[in-house]
């Protein structure tokens, strides 16, 4: 799977990614959800050739200190 799209689904207020298994994801779209906090386990997670995420039009106010140093291959965040 290259690209995933969870936009407009009211998911939150908690996203969980410590066990996602996703390795070869470059796009993940989560715009225009309900989305108040970000958990991830970077040991965990697989989302190595994630390129792309969107969390714009959430209600994050702050991202987990140390995510994205456990997202390499991230480009664009939105």
């Amino acid at each position: 799977m290259l690209q995933l799209f969870l936009n407009d689904n009211r998911l939150g207020p908690v996203l969980g990614l410590t066990d996602v298994q996703l390795p070869t994801l470059k796009q993940l779209h989560l715009q225009n959800n309900r989305i108040e906090q970000v958990r991830l386990d970077g040991q965990r997670a697989m989302l190595f050739s994630l390129e792309y995420l969107d969390l714009s039009r959430n209600r994050l106010e702050t991202l987990p200190s140390g995510m994205l140093s456990h997202l390499d291959s991230l480009r664009v965040l939105r």
